[in-house]
């Protein structure tokens, strides 16, 4: 009996141990997720006093040369202007009208195959130049519907669209203008879905899309259904119908604006909300050059009524890894760890800074 009575004594005090071993490694895990930080620091920064040209609130894109195309914002139609690692305007792209080296309306910028730079012609266009440092004009691609969207390694990714009484699912285009990936079907539109939230593809098979109007990340399939979806449950970002608010008279519903994957397969989320201090007004200032009054509302002035939340989270299990607030507005990710802003120093000169985001441990 006092054999098994000690037999059994050391057979609890091994599974005693395995579950404090346990509760010490989650311990351990969780500790360690919540010393991780995410800082920010100015990379590069574009425009100067004596630049003619205007920095529109769009995207701007970077080669694998350092070089930074930035879409411009001059009558009639625009244009693209490159800017060299130095952050020195070195090249402008511009023209009118339906030719095949004219940009009738710039959509969208981004660098494809071999560093080739492709601008997305809202007139079903595709028009590409060499790399650098030329940037010489190679040729113009037709595409088989109007494009908007975001040109990736893989082609443009178009989102999804509201087109009443459907929405259009969203489209791969490839490069030589035809469709290679529809994610779905169209269907039937709902109130809450008259905005969506950003899109980021994995491959010519996935993509990852927020919701506009709850903090739901779904991981899509090609044929449309859901492989994996992320939910987060916060205070300041309740599921509801979308609103704009503009211009801002009330405090407009947070929104997904950007997603991207870090070298780690962490999920890097941006999210645009009313700031905390936010109070109703509809004036935007007067800033001057080098960017456009006309396109100060979609982001410059409107860092006066918003903040922009940055988190990382596990792709696998939505885990919360990090989190910061950001004062106004931070623009998209132009390429992982990348983002970009547009600010205005004290003498009232605009510029467009790209900021680096880390994630990192505080010990």
């Amino acid at each position: 009996a006092t054999r098994e009575s000690a037999s059994e004594g050391r057979i609890i005090r091994y599974f005693l141990a395995c579950i404090l071993a346990a509760v010490m490694a989650c311990d351990g895990s969780q500790t360690a997720r919540e010393s991780r930080v995410i800082r920010t620091s100015d990379w590069k920064v574009l425009g100067a006093a004596d630049d003619s040209l205007d920095l529109a609130s769009f995207a701007p894109t970077i080669a694998k040369s350092g070089h930074v195309a930035v879409r411009l914002v001059s009558p009639p139609s625009g244009g693209v202007g490159i800017y060299d690692s130095t952050g020195r305007l070195v090249h402008v792209m511009r023209g009118a009208g339906g030719g095949p080296r004219e940009l009738r309306d710039v959509n969208e910028i981004g660098f494809g195959p071999g560093d080739s730079l492709w601008v997305v012609d809202r007139m079903r266009a595709l028009h590409v130049y060499a790399p650098a440092p030329t940037f010489a004009y190679v040729r113009t691609v037709q595409a088989e519907r109007p494009l908007t969207g975001t040109i990736t390694s893989f082609g443009i990714l178009s989102p999804a669209l509201v087109w009443y009484p459907k929405l259009l699912p969203p489209e791969l285009i490839g490069w030589d203008g035809k469709v290679r990936t529809r994610f779905g079907g169209d269907r039937p539109i709902s109130e809450s879905e008259e905005r969506m939230g950003a899109v980021l593809l994995v491959d010519s098979a996935h993509m990852w899309m927020a919701h506009g109007n709850a903090y739901v990340l779904d991981l899509m399939h090609s044929d449309g259904t859901s492989k994996r979806q992320i939910t987060r449950n916060v205070d300041w970002f309740p599921p509801g119908k979308v609103t704009t608010g503009y211009p801002w008279q009330v405090p407009p519903r947070p929104r997904i604006t950007s997603i991207s994957v870090d070298s780690d397969g962490l999920l890097w989320v941006l999210t645009r909300r009313a700031h905390r201090q936010w109070r109703a007004d509809s004036t935007f200032g007067s800033a001057k050059g080098p960017i456009s009054i006309n396109a100060l509302p979609s982001r410059h002035a409107s860092a006066a009524f918003f903040e922009t939340v940055i988190d990382v989270l596990d792709p696998e299990t939505g885990d919360l890894i990090a989190t910061t607030i950001v004062p106004g507005t931070y623009g998209e990710f132009v390429q992982p760890g990348v983002v970009y802003e547009v600010r205005e120093d004290n003498d009232g000169l605009v510029r467009l800074a790209l900021v680096r985001v880390s994630l990192s441990s505080t010990r």
